[in-house]
């Protein structure tokens, strides 16, 4: 099947094991839901820069993603924000807008994705990288420098920049209240 966007999704291979399956095409056969993941990306903003992390581990190792992660059972997108970011940059942030979402198939590791993006901005904590086994790098960007390193980007990130959830109408969710 080919998706509008021209990623061509192939049937997994494999037997279901606990709405498991094996994916055969991919060099370390990834183990994976065969289910649609929502996970959450916080745009954290300061100064006009976004805060982005190189990752480390499982899927999409040595790009430049946000914060965030899964969203569990119960919990609004708000706080998945706000959890996820405390967990992986030890930073106290506020949800100021949601700005939408992506759809992120990632076949080459049988993955699937909506992506939720939400405006945060700074309340408090110590930036530091909390968990460095999941990424090895934190770094404040300019939208600008998100695009000249586009190839550089996770696949949700990269989405995000490209559908122009961080474009234009930025500027109310941007600044930074004095």
């Amino acid at each position: 099947m080919l998706l509008p966007d021209g990623v061509e999704v192939r049937e997994l291979e494999g037997q279901r094991a606990g709405g498991e399956e094996r994916v055969g095409a991919h060099a370390r056969e990834h183990r994976c839901v065969t289910q649609v993941r929502v996970g959450v990306g916080a745009v954290v903003v300061e100064d006009g820069r976004v805060l982005v992390m190189r990752r480390a581990g499982a899927h999409g190792a040595g790009l430049w993603g946000l914060p965030g992660g899964h969203q569990e059972f119960g919990e609004s997108p708000e706080h998945t924000a706000v959890r996820e970011v405390a967990e992986e940059t030890g930073l106290v942030v506020d949800v100021t807008a949601r700005l939408g979402f992506t759809d992120d198939p990632m076949p080459d590791i049988g993955r699937h994705y909506v992506t939720l993006f939400l405006a945060c901005r700074r309340t408090g904590g110590e930036l530091r990288l909390m968990e460095p086994e999941k990424a090895t790098d934190l770094a404040w960007l300019t939208l600008d420098e998100l695009r000249e390193r586009r190839d550089e980007l996770f696949v949700p990130l990269r989405h995000c920049l490209d559908t122009g959830l961080l474009g234009a109408d930025s500027s109310a969710w941007m600044s930074t209240p004095s």
